[in-house]
């Protein structure tokens, strides 16, 4: 058995995909209950920042004087921005103080709310809304420190809890950007996201004690110590693909539902629709028992479950989606997949090797957020073709191919090595 990588420095070889057992099972620096909670809410204001425009599509295309085509931009080149800043940005957290990253990227979301809330036209929005997301790292810097400060037999549990945290201010930020933006411009949402990002600065800091970075190395080394590990450690590419296939599934619903809600079979306004996402978020309830779940029977099968679900909610949607009430059914099941799936491919890669788990989430969250934001793209065009059964038929493909990603991938590399 190869040793795997110890330092982002040293040479290529294997890294294990066991998980790493051999991990102090109480390690140093615990993070309390209370901290863990403050980092789950920062995470859920930070991520907010690029899900508030999605109830808004409509109100923001006619404003800018786009069409709804190309209004998909908006949440996709969020996405996008947001995986090449986890690609480019988000490894340095292996490098450097982790503190200090949080510190850069939360002032930086703040002044980039600031300008997007002013009376910008289409292409600097457009333009901005790529940089916000590249800033969008705090939710994904947190998890990895999270881990390393948790005992193992936790970890489940501290990431359900963390990814919580994210799944309810993704959804939470849809009700609020829709009810604010109806009565106060959908700019005045951007303003008020700035104030809120830097009034997380302080909480931040306080729970993210200065310390020194776990390795030292270059940056060019690291990069080049990030493609050895997405090389060599097949569990990861699996993961990051499965991910990003699951995570398109659960933007195309939410970027659907934006337009078909509020076009002609139900002419709902933004704030109607925002409310879906509060009765969305009640799936986010639902992860600690899927964390507990994932630590119990194992994070492969409750990821097999959880893409089934996801697969199952399509079918329902596509059915029953006529009727306000078969929509919301049919959206709190996905909701409910949607997040077992991240929940369980989150505990199978923090199983993997401590030492390189920043690289480990770096290459998984840019799978995320690549799946994500390309099918943000191409439901626009769903829509634009076909209306909600195109939606349906797209996020159903997506979710089916999750599943094969999960089941010849994820799970089979998992057996083999054991």
């Amino acid at each position: 058995m190869n040793q795997g990588i110890t330092a982002v420095s040293a040479p290529a070889t294997t890294p294990s995909i066991r998980p790493s057992n051999v991990e102090s099972a109480a390690p140093a620096g615990l993070l309390s209950r209370g901290t863990i909670t403050a980092m789950a809410a920062i995470s859920g204001i930070a991520v907010a920042n690029l899900f508030y425009a999605q109830p808004l599509l409509p109100a923001i295309a006619r404003s800018l004087g786009i069409t709804e085509a190309t209004a998909g931009l908006i949440p996709a080149l969020g996405q996008i921005g947001l995986a090449a800043g986890i690609l480019f940005v988000l490894p340095l957290g292996d490098i450097m103080p982790v503190r200090r990253l949080l510190t850069v990227s939360v002032l930086a979301q703040a002044v980039i709310l600031a300008a997007m809330a002013s009376g910008l036209t289409a292409m600097p929005f457009l333009v901005l809304t790529f940089i916000l997301g590249f800033f969008g790292l705090t939710p994904y810097i947190l998890p990895p420190y999270a881990t390393l400060h948790t005992p193992l037999a936790q970890r489940g549990r501290v990431t359900s809890l963390l990814a919580q945290g994210v799944l309810v201010g993704m959804l939470l930020a849809r009700g609020i950007g829709g009810a604010v933006g109806l009565h106060f411009g959908w700019r005045f949402v951007y303003a008020m996201a700035a104030v809120a990002m830097l009034l997380t600065l302080a909480p931040l800091r306080r729970a993210v004690p200065a310390a020194p970075p776990n390795v030292r190395t270059s940056y060019w080394g690291l990069m080049r110590s990030l493609v050895e590990v997405f090389l060599t450690v097949p569990l990861i590419r699996w993961s990051a693909l499965c991910q990003g296939l699951a995570t398109g599934s659960f933007t195309v619903l939410w970027i659907g539902i934006s337009f078909y809600m509020q076009g002609p079979a139900f002419g709902w306004q933004s704030d109607r629709v925002g409310g879906l996402a509060l009765i969305g978020a009640a799936a986010a309830m639902a992860a600690p028992f899927v964390g507990r779940f994932a630590d119990r029977q194992g994070p492969q099968r409750s990821l097999l479950t959880a893409l089934a679900v996801l697969v199952f909610a399509w079918v329902f949607l596509a059915v029953f989606g006529g009727s306000a009430i078969g929509v919301i059914v049919g959206m709190i099941v996905l909701d409910l997949g949607a997040t077992a799936t991240d929940i369980s491919n989150r505990t199978v890669i923090f199983t993997l090797r401590p030492e390189i788990r920043t690289r480990l989430a770096t290459i998984y969250m840019v799978g995320k957020f690549a799946g994500g934001g390309a099918m943000a793209w191409l439901t626009g065009f769903a829509w634009a073709a076909s209306g909600w059964p195109g939606v349906c038929a797209l996020g159903a493909v997506s979710a089916v191919l999750a599943g094969l990603a999960a089941w010849f991938g994820v799970v089979r590399a998992t057996r083999a090595d054991g």
